[in-house]
């Protein structure tokens, strides 16, 4: 975490905000914002089920690592179709879907659980 941290800072150093923002490119970000969502879906859902069947001991903590688990995935299976191979693009947009997956897991998968 910490070297992507300091990739993404070496990469935006150089740029003013303007030129950043061009980088983001919102429009097609918005996509892959939505298509990686849309490729952790199935997965959250195997995995939640599984959770459901597995008696977790500590529901929010399983419910989290089957967000990231579900989130990674998701991402991975994008990432062959993404346009784009910007450093700053990927961290922003990947880590904004993958974030939003987990969190949802997180909110979700424990009202479901058995235990």
């Amino acid at each position: 975490a910490g070297l992507v941290l300091a990739g993404w800072v070496m990469a935006a150093s150089g740029q003013d905000l303007a030129g950043l923002g061009s980088r983001l490119m919102w429009q097609m970000g918005l996509q892959c914002f939505a298509l990686t969502t849309l490729c952790s879906i199935p997965p959250v859902i195997a995995l939640g089920i599984m959770m459901r069947h597995g008696a977790p001991t500590d529901q929010p903590a399983s419910a989290l690592a089957v967000g990231a688990a579900a989130a990674t995935w998701g991402a991975f299976i994008f990432a062959f179709h993404c346009p784009s191979d910007d450093p700053f693009y990927i961290v922003f947009w990947y880590s904004l879907a993958c974030s939003t997956i987990i969190w949802l897991a997180r909110l979700i998968l424990p009202l479901i659980s058995r235990w």
